[in-house]
């Protein structure tokens, strides 16, 4: 077998370094739980039939309990850290054939909790990036595009300072604007932030399931929705966001409005006792009720576009509400729901799991075709089965997935199309 070489020294650091080192900057993107991430980048390979890498990685040296299969790319987050936990980390290089490199060498690092590396917030209709400081680079690029993984090759900024404003923001429904922030040495890159963006929500009256596409930079209510939603001088009178809880209980919170009390702008629990806890995750749905007579509305939600290849979510026997939480869409055939064996198909929609979308005031059925013999096998239909269905997972909608019979906690290995 041919043997690759892998040409890239690693070295350790938290600070960024020339070329040709791979290079660990220890950063936080303030994930749900607040779990920290190592970031890792590398000099490209020269051989002409390179297909990718694999970043393996664990809490022992030479023993590494992840495996990444990052494509053809020189970058990789790893995410969902324990903060004050070492990790040991080595790159390998892949061919066309399959043939892989021996690794480079072993660098470890301690995942630290601290200040999001890049942060986009939208204040007035302008949106704010701030990122932390490259050690030598001596100029910022910022590109813009309305797709979170294709950027143009001309930068529509170039800055000294740590932040930059885009005064030239539309917002649409079911719509993203998303930014790219590279940091330059003398013209050259020498480190690229995650991608950062703005999605809207649109919101109907009555009830709305939805999710946020992006990680959030603090979880909470008042970070995530602010404002955004009317409030009122207490419960009935105002929008209320509903998380589904253990045993399918609602946990309700609702924004404090045209009072003069401690509590105005807060968003509190149902009894109006206590300020809301929840906190937003992108892998699940949560529900928003706008009362009928405050009509339709946006919302904008602001965060890091997830770079990660994949996202693993926790299923188990009954309703599993879901986010979708990638900012494109992603078919229910390329979701692996099927190929990881997380649904069950049948000869009809009551035998077998479902997806199931909410339409303003009903759910919309999906189930899988499994056990015909015919070439409708492996195919997703609409609950009639008269016809393959149209659902698909779309950025900031949710989503239930109904997990029939005797069936414990499974993982469901959601891929990331564009990082495939």
């Amino acid at each position: 077998m041919r043997r690759l070489k892998h040409n890239s020294q690693l070295l350790l650091s938290t600070k960024n370094c020339s070329i040709p080192f791979l290079i660990f900057v220890v950063m936080l993107l303030a994930l749900p739980l607040q779990a920290a991430t190592l970031t890792a980048t590398w000099n490209p390979n020269s051989e002409d039939d390179l297909a990718g890498y694999k970043v393996y990685y664990g809490t022992q040296s030479g023993s590494y309990s992840t495996i990444e299969d990052v494509g053809n790319t020189t970058s990789y987050v790893a995410r969902n850290l324990d903060a004050g936990q070492e990790y040991f980390f080595v790159v390998t290089a892949y061919d066309q054939s399959g043939n892989e490199s021996e690794p480079s060498a072993e660098v470890s690092a301690v995942a630290q909790q601290g200040a999001s590396a890049i942060t986009a917030t939208m204040t007035n209709g302008d949106v704010l990036i701030t990122w932390n400081e490259i050690t030598g680079a001596d100029s910022y690029e910022i590109y813009k595009s309305t797709e979170p993984y294709s950027f143009p090759t001309t930068p529509m900024e170039t800055v000294q300072a740590l932040q930059y404003t885009d005064q030239s923001v539309e917002v649409a429904p079911n719509r993203g604007i998303y930014y790219k922030v590279r940091a330059m040495q003398n013209g050259s890159e020498t480190f690229p932030f995650d991608p950062v963006g703005v999605f809207t929500i649109g919101l109907n009256k009555g009830f709305n399931l939805v999710s946020v596409p992006l990680f959030p930079a603090d979880s909470s209510l008042a970070a995530v929705v602010g404002t955004q939603l009317t409030g009122g001088q207490n419960a009935s009178d105002a929008d209320r966001i509903m998380f589904v809880k253990d045993n399918y209980q609602l946990e309700v919170a609702w924004l404090v409005e045209g009072t003069t009390t401690a509590y105005e702008g807060k968003w509190m629990d149902a009894s109006g006792s206590a300020e809301s806890s929840l906190q937003v995750d992108p892998n699940s749905a949560f529900w928003v009720q706008v009362r009928p007579d405050h009509g339709d509305t946006l919302v904008t939600v602001s965060g890091v576009v997830p770079m990660e290849a994949e996202r693993s979510i926790t299923l188990a026997q009954g309703l599993n509400f879901v986010g979708s939480c990638y900012p494109v869409p992603v078919s229910l055939h390329n979701s692996e729901l099927d190929q990881d064996g997380v649904v069950q198909g049948g000869t009809n929609s009551s035998a077998s799991d479902l997806v199931m979308d909410w339409d303003v005031q009903k759910y919309n059925v999906a189930w899988l075709v499994s056990g015909t013999n015919t070439e409708f096998d492996g195919k997703w239909m609409e609950d009639s089965g008269n016809q393959e269905t149209p659902i698909q997972f779309e950025p900031g909608q949710g989503y239930v997935v109904y997990i029939k019979g005797e069936r414990q906690q499974t993982e469901w290995t959601y891929p990331n199309p564009n990082q495939q």
